[in-house]
């Protein structure tokens, strides 16, 4: 398994794998269903696909879904050369436009300025918080990338129930995702 692993992670696509497995495992975190996970591995573009969205009132958990990708693919490429190309660029500035529309929401504040730092403050913990969670959540995060690879860059339905409920049961996501005091304060309690 070690030499399987070490081939998988030295595949040129592996950051981008790691990538769209952290959106997807994070999303599952806070309830998501997820529908498909993909890679084109000519492109290198990819997604990870559910069935439902957050309701506009759980951003927190919009946000570190937001960020999660990035961040593993920081973790997964520490040289930084899979987010310095073109299309890599233009990943993460997805991701971060996702994330300053998830910490814009419930912005009731009287002006523009403190609307971008309260804004700016959420985003600097949903951060910390998110890579707190990659980082707990990794041998799992890089068992669905490898497993997205070996597919050829495309799992959905019955193979992504069966990797779930053994690698991150329901018990065990819900008892991570309770105990992220982050995700889990009162819509309005910053």
């Amino acid at each position: 398994m070690i030499e399987v692993r070490s081939k998988i992670e030295s595949h040129r696509c592996w950051p981008l794998a790691v990538h769209e497995a952290a959106h997807a495992i994070l999303g599952v975190l806070f309830g998501l269903r997820l529908m498909r996970l993909e890679i084109d591995l000519r492109s290198w573009e990819g997604s990870a696909i559910f069935h439902d969205r957050f309701p506009p009132h759980a951003w927190r958990q919009d946000l570190l879904v937001a960020l999660a990708g990035e961040l593993a693919q920081k973790r997964a490429d520490p040289t930084g050369w899979s987010l310095c190309n073109g299309v890599g660029s233009s990943r993460a500035e997805a991701d971060q436009k996702q994330a300053w529309e998830a910490v814009g929401r419930f912005n009731d504040l009287p002006t523009i300025d403190d609307k971008e730092r309260i804004a700016a403050l959420r985003l600097a913990e949903g951060a910390r918080v998110s890579g707190l969670l990659v980082n707990k959540l990794w041998p799992t995060i890089t068992a669905l990338a490898e497993k997205l690879l070996v597919a050829n860059g495309h799992l959905e339905g019955d193979s992504i129930e069966r990797f779930l409920t053994e690698e991150l049961p329901a018990e065990t996501r819900r008892a991570i995702a309770d105990g992220c005091e982050f995700a889990n304060r009162e819509p309005h309690g910053e």
